[in-house]
């Protein structure tokens, strides 16, 4: 038996994108001007044991909009306990805990619903997602080094809370070996071009995926996506989006501290998914994944209609 690392490796993000970080078309059942957000506050890390153990301290503040029925053009606001969490990294020998990807790691026992992942970039940043299991909710964060490196408290940041339609089942992360074999046990990107018409309101996404680095047999995912009414394409977050060439489906998020795309990839099967991050994403077409995306087993739900 063996762990699977729950790695937003590439800037992770790709956030996962972020347990584990999954994202997927949101399904709620709460009214559209209903909004969550959850704010990240008192946010610190220390490094201690020649850089082999890393101290986080973090408390996420939780918020709820909503239109109010009885006066038209005004709304109520709510806000949660706040939630403390408490955790260390710890790496083996001539490993920085700094920029080692890290998840899931439970906030604390009495909200164990609660859940951190991150991923490390190599230009210089980390990107958070935090998950509530018990809602299948999650919201992006993102933090440059040198911000953690200070080793004081960090400004808060606030992030929109998207809903995910399927489980994660957290016993899902230790699997047998045999059990990704199928689909490999990490994933490859080629370059990643993606164009956005403003006017019209689209995104157009063309990359090739190669399983356990096989580049003799890629497999294309190419994805026509329309962004709904009034959203700008350069921020768009989307989910769960079958590619038209293959059976791989796609989800997009966006760090806009970094201008970084997330990208979480889940397999045919809906059993297994990997995380890329693209920094930079406004400055060109042509965007390079940051890495290797490592497959972590998931419970991704039925496929969408």
């Amino acid at each position: 038996m063996r762990f699977v690392p729950v790695v937003l490796l590439a800037l992770l993000v790709s956030l996962t994108a972020a347990t584990p970080v999954h994202t997927a078309r949101p399904v709620s059942t709460e009214s559209p001007s209903v909004t969550k957000k959850w704010t990240l506050d008192e946010v610190v890390r220390q490094r201690f044991n020649d850089d082999r153990t890393c101290k986080w301290h973090l408390t996420i503040r939780q918020s709820v909009t909503s239109a109010n029925s009885t006066t038209p053009g005004t709304t109520n606001s709510t806000v949660a306990d706040p939630v403390p969490c408490d955790f260390l990294v710890q790496t083996a020998d001539s490993l920085d805990c700094g920029i080692q990807g890290f998840g899931p790691i439970q906030c604390n026992k009495a909200n164990h619903g609660f859940y951190v992942n991150a991923g490390h970039d190599k230009n210089g940043f980390i990107v958070m997602v935090v998950e509530n299991l018990d809602e299948n909710t999650q919201a992006y964060f993102g933090y440059l080094d040198s911000e953690l490196d200070s080793g004081t408290t960090i400004p808060p940041q606030t992030s929109p809370v998207k809903s995910i339609n399927y489980n994660t089942n957290v016993s899902l992360l230790a699997r047998e070996d045999s059990e990704l074999d199928t689909i490999g046990t990490y994933w490859k990107l080629g370059n990643l071009i993606r164009q956005t018409n403003h006017a019209q309101g689209t995104v157009d996404i063309t990359f090739s995926i190669h399983t356990n680095g096989d580049v003799s047999r890629p497999i294309p995912c190419t994805l026509h996506l329309k962004a709904p009414p009034g959203v700008s394409v350069a921020t768009w977050q989307w989910y769960d989006r079958k590619c038209s060439n293959s059976d791989f489906y796609v989800s997009w998020g966006y760090m806009a501290s970094a201008d970084a795309g997330i990208m979480t990839l889940v397999s045919p099967a809906r059993d297994s998914k990997a995380f890329f991050g693209f920094p930079n994403i406004s400055k060109s077409e042509i965007l390079v994944p940051s890495g290797t995306g490592y497959v972590e087993p998931c419970d991704c739900g039925p496929k969408p209609n």
